[in-house]
């Protein structure tokens, strides 16, 4: 055993790492005050094996600048059961320096097996019993242990330039509450879908609470890029139900975690003494990508296309019956759109499981629910003679105004979702698409009002109303149409 005490030379209050694997807190000298940590510490790495005879401790810890290590060593050589008492123990005051601080072992460390292999397929990798291939890049390897903890490795084919990662999630194979280490050599908690919510974790960067029967944090963890293999190595503790969750990801053209999303995700099931069972996970990348295109086509090109229609075009495009014809494209225009927005976000609520970030999902019901109620206001417009005619095309023209702003408001929170979620491509394609139909729409706006003013006759009288001579059911109806 290797203790970190917590003053002097004190075993009493100290941390120490031991050849099982695992790290006790020592708060006594009676083996019963000697129990697995809840928490490392100052230790940052550590790993425990068996090489040719000799037990092999490997750790990391973290000081201060100029300052020294105390340490306590001490070796038990005829009974492995910790905490039965040492045979001899000693203190090491270790002096830091100048000096440049020696490089770790380009590879990690190779583990000895200690409990036999009961069913899993054979792992091609020496020092692993079993072994799990996740895709053509990706292989985990993994040995169980004996004192209910597993040691594994993971093996990405990828060069420096990319990214992978292991996580341990919190529940089921859920990538959100998960640590995850990764191949720039830190444990990350994973505390929600975007870049930001994305933090180092706590305790030096390196482990989370641990303890008999934990599952979500790392004992031991260590990277290395070995002949163009990313190779993640760790172990950590397996619970009652003798399997592991996983999650497996990787980015393969950018190091930088996690700006850039994983090209693939999976999730693992491992039965510590036997098999595996990978799932592929679909994230909804092309749903996504058809989604915010069918809402950028529809708002920020059909919908525009309608309210120039209606604005401009009631007078100059003649009719059908007694309908204009720009009236009767703005309705079935604005009707499609309401119809596919709502279609969409039903699709939205059923397929993306609750994911959406920046107020998305509560904003689209609002949008819903307002266009809808401007639909049907369209519908049950009071004629042109009814006293209630101008509270009408206030309100119409109030809610038009803000479900437009409101669906521009959605589209800028789905480009937000699109760069936290997906991909920044996704992001950029739509972002392009979005600004040209509303900057063309602004434009074309801006133009035919100004066209409306300067051609107008100042000179042209204003067309009298005329009442409908009684009977002229043509005429009443022409007068009443609320379109006009």
């Amino acid at each position: 055993a290797v203790g970190f005490p917590s003053t002097g030379f004190n075993m009493i209050g100290s941390k120490a790492l031991v050849s099982d694997g695992m790290v006790y807190d020592l708060n006594g000298k009676n083996p019963s005050l000697v129990v697995a940590a809840t928490d490392m510490g100052s230790l940052m790495s550590t790993s425990a094996t068996v090489v040719s005879g000799d037990q092999v401790l490997r750790f990391s810890t973290s000081i201060a600048s100029g300052a020294e290590v105390r340490l306590v060593v001490a070796y038990h050589a005829t009974s492995t059961a910790f905490p039965v008492y040492h045979d001899a123990r000693f203190g090491l005051r270790v002096q830091t320096g100048p000096t440049a601080p020696v490089t770790p072992p380009a590879t990690p460390n190779t583990p000895t097996p200690t409990t036999a292999n009961t069913g899993c397929t054979a792992s091609t990798r020496t020092g692993y019993q079993c072994q799990q291939v996740v895709d053509a890049k990706a292989t985990l390897h993994w040995n169980p242990l004996a004192n209910g903890t597993v040691d594994a490795i993971l093996v990405v084919s990828q060069n420096s330039g990319g990214w992978s990662s292991v996580g341990l999630p919190s529940s089921g194979t859920s990538m959100v509450g998960a640590k995850a280490l990764v191949s720039d050599g830190k444990v990350y908690d994973l505390n929600g879908r975007s870049a930001g919510a994305v933090v180092e974790s706590s305790n030096n960067g390196a482990f989370g609470t641990t303890g008999t029967g934990a599952t979500t944090s790392f004992r031991m963890a260590e990277v290395a890029q070995v002949s163009g293999e990313q190779l993640l190595r760790f172990s950590t503790d397996v619970g009652a139900t003798g399997s592991l969750n996983l999650i497996v990801s990787y980015h393969g053209t950018s190091a930088a975690f996690p700006v850039n999303k994983h090209d693939e995700r999976y999730g693992l099931v491992v039965a510590t003494n036997g098999g595996a069972q990978v799932t592929t996970f679909d994230d909804n990348t092309e749903k996504a990508k058809t989604h915010g295109g069918v809402m950028v086509t529809v708002w920020a090109y059909v919908v525009p296309c309608a309210i120039l229609l209606k604005r401009f075009g009631t007078g100059t495009l003649g009719k059908v019956g007694e309908y204009p014809i720009a009236f009767i494209m703005h309705a079935v225009m604005m009707l499609g759109s309401a119809i596919t927005t709502t279609i969409f976000f039903a699709v939205a609520l059923s397929e993306f499981d609750g994911n959406a970030t920046h107020g998305h999902k509560d904003l689209g019901i609002a949008l819903i629910v307002v266009i809808w109620v401007q639909v049907v206001l369209g519908m049950i417009a009071p004629p042109k003679d009814s006293s209630l005619r101008f509270v009408f095309k206030v309100s119409h023209t109030l809610l038009g105004v803000g479900s437009f702003g409101m669906a521009i408001g959605q589209m800028v929170t789905g480009l937000r979702n699109m760069e936290d979620l997906y991909t920044d491509t996704i992001r950029d394609n739509l972002l392009i698409a979005m600004l040209v139909g509303l900057c063309f729409f602004a434009v074309v706006f801006i133009v035919l009002s100004v066209l409306m003013v300067v051609l107008a006759d100042p000179e042209a009288p204003e067309e009298e109303t005329k009442a409908p001579e009684e009977g002229d059911m043509t005429a009443q109806s022409s007068e009443n149409r609320p379109y006009e």
